[in-house]
């Protein structure tokens, strides 16, 4: 038997936390929420629902996720200027 199967370790609490929070990123972003509403902007508040987490929780436990949610949101907002923008000038 090989080392890596005598010392297998099931998953901790942070782990699954953090592989809860990171599906719940992914279905708001593909807009297929299971818990909020469909349509539902992407903010650490909108993951904290949809993972069943607190805020608190992604903020310091989780803050390299709670990161990429704020750059997810900045794009979103910066494209949706841009958008405008160039529609005005048209």
């Amino acid at each position: 038997m090989s080392q890596t199967e005598d010392t297998y370790q099931p998953p901790t609490r942070g782990e699954l936390t953090g592989k809860a929070i990171r599906q719940a990123i992914v279905r708001i972003e593909q807009g297929r929420p299971k818990v909020i509403k469909p349509g539902r902007k992407l903010s650490i508040q909108s993951v904290a629902e949809e993972a069943g987490v607190s805020r608190a929780t992604i903020h310091n436990n989780h803050p390299g996720l709670a990161e990429r949610i704020r750059e997810s949101g900045n794009k979103a907002a910066r494209t949706q200027r841009d958008e405008k923008i160039s529609s005005s000038k048209s």
